[in-house]
């Protein structure tokens, strides 16, 4: 299925955090999920879901998982599902959830992620939504 160009700007905004945050030449891999992206350089699944962006450090002691979401793709099982996975794998491996999406949406998502956060016990996991609209990172 094709993404948006919405969801297109989303993960970009989300691979330029991730890569400023955790660069390659401090010892991280970036991983990004585009059409263009060959399938053997895709993100790994964690969790049984590819994340869209992921920062890892080599050897793997970290991840950094990024998901951008539309204000249309939020609200749903299969988002509820994907953080809750990302949330349990960070909470034995270590690590930063970052979730980019409209500004619009960004109450909902943080709160989204609290409440994966409580039922997951990842309280070791630091979250970040980052807004895709107004960022400074875009």
């Amino acid at each position: 299925m094709g993404e948006s160009q919405g969801h297109h700007e989303l993960v970009q905004l989300t691979y330029r955090y991730l890569a400023d945050r955790y660069p390659p030449h401090l010892g991280y891999a970036i991983f990004v999920d585009t059409p263009s992206t060959p399938k053997g350089e895709k993100p790994p699944q964690l969790g049984g879901y590819m994340p869209d962006v992921v920062a890892m450090d080599v050897p793997t002691t970290f991840h950094a998982i990024g998901e951008a979401k539309t204000a249309a793709d939020l609200e749903n099982d299969h988002t509820v599902f994907q953080l809750t996975a990302f949330l349990r794998h960070l909470r034995l491996r270590g690590g930063v959830l970052v979730v980019t999406v409209p500004w619009t949406v960004a109450a909902t998502a943080r709160a989204m992620i609290a409440i994966a956060v409580e039922r997951t016990c990842a309280t070791n996991v630091e979250t970040l939504v980052l807004v895709g609209e107004g960022s400074p990172w875009r």
